[in-house]
C-alpha cells in the first residue's frame, strides 16, 4: 500500500509544512509526556502539589490528543 500526498505550492505551503513537520511534532509531544512522567516517577523530592500538577498536565495532554483522534503510544 502506498499513500501519496500532493500539494500545490506555493498556494498550499501551510498544509505542506504541517504534513512535513507532523513526525517532529509527534516526537516532541512524546518527549514532553515522558519528561512529565519521569518527574513524577523518579523525582524523590517532588512536592505533592507539583506531583499533582504534572499528573494533571499529562492527563490533559492525553485527553486533548484523544479528542482529536491522535494516539502517540
Amino acid at each position: 500500500m502506498k499513500a501519496i500526498l500532493e500539494f500545490e505550492l506555493p498556494e498550499e505551503a501551510d498544509a505542506f509544512e504541517e504534513a512535513e513537520q507532523g513526525a517532529l511534532l509527534k516526537a516532541a509531544i512524546q518527549k514532553f509526556d515522558n519528561m512529565l512522567r519521569d518527574k513524577v516517577k523518579y523525582d524523590g523530592n517532588l512536592l505533592p502539589n507539583l506531583r499533582y500538577g504534572y499528573e494533571d498536565t499529562r492527563a490533559l495532554l492525553a485527553s486533548c490528543l484523544r479528542s482529536k483522534g491522535i494516539d502517540l503510544w
